[in-house]
């Protein structure tokens, strides 16, 4: 899961911006692909009479945003999650409108700029307080202690905007786990406390919401437990991890 690059460009299909993360597309041709995002969004202005957010092309996804006479969009795998995306084209675009007014940028200027680079690096990668404070090795080291002795196969711990802090989960059930945060966010169920499923094979897979104690920070705490733990007993330990986390 990977994000590979942002763009922002004029309606009218001059890129003024970009920024390539990946290897894989660092010899992108930024000047041709930019303008068909614009006859993309022209398009479906005229013929479906709406804006288009998101556009899927195999194992990729582009996400878009227009404000003002801007198009800002961000290129990831399709299992990125929707909802840290949108985040974060939601903070490229505050942190865009702010830098231009602040440093009198021209909407016609081709913006290159390495303190607004550090800015998005930091909203692409997560650069937030918990990261300052150590708390994703925190978290690494509360989760190897209780895999080591409990029979969790796995564990995942998520931002409530789809960062992910930590993953031991096979690919398939963290997708799937991003997949049910997107839904609980969209739909507004955000406040059911916990699900539960078992896979095929046996294996138990809980789900819960929980927060860290005087703070506004939530997370999704995600478990993969061995098929011959008590259903009971999966939960009781589901519970007192969460309980645990919120103290961190």
């Amino acid at each position: 899961m990977e994000i590979h690059a942002l763009f922002i460009l004029k309606e009218s299909g001059e890129c003024i911006y970009d920024r390539i993360f990946s290897k894989q597309f660092e010899d992108l041709p930024v000047n041709l692909i930019t303008p068909l995002f614009s006859a993309f969004f022209a398009f479906t202005r005229e013929v479906l009479s709406e804006q288009p957010e998101i556009l899927e092309m195999g194992k990729y996804r582009f996400l878009f945003k227009k404000k003002k006479n801007y198009i800002f969009a961000i290129h990831a795998d399709t299992t990125m999650s929707n909802v840290y995306l949108k985040n974060c084209l939601k903070k490229t675009i505050e942190m865009f409108l702010y830098s231009m007014e602040e440093r009198g940028w021209k909407d016609y200027e081709v913006i290159n700029d390495l303190k607004f680079d550090s800015v998005i690096d930091e909203i692409i990668f997560g650069g937030n307080i918990l990261k300052k404070i150590g708390f994703y090795k925190i978290v690494e080291d509360y989760f190897k202690k209780w895999i080591m002795k409990n029979e969790i196969l796995g564990a995942a711990l998520l931002s409530t905007t789809g960062e992910i802090i930590h993953s031991s989960l096979p690919n398939e059930i963290l997708e799937g786990s991003l997949k049910e945060l997107e839904i609980r966010f969209m739909s507004g169920t955000s406040r059911l406390p916990e699900l539960y499923y078992s896979l095929e094979n046996g294996q138990k897979v809980f789900s819960r919401l929980t927060s860290q104690k005087n703070t506004e920070i939530n997370f999704f705490l995600v478990l993969l437990y061995e098929s011959s733990v008590p259903l009971g007993m999966a939960e009781i330990t589901t519970i007192k991890i969460s309980n645990e986390l919120e103290n961190i």
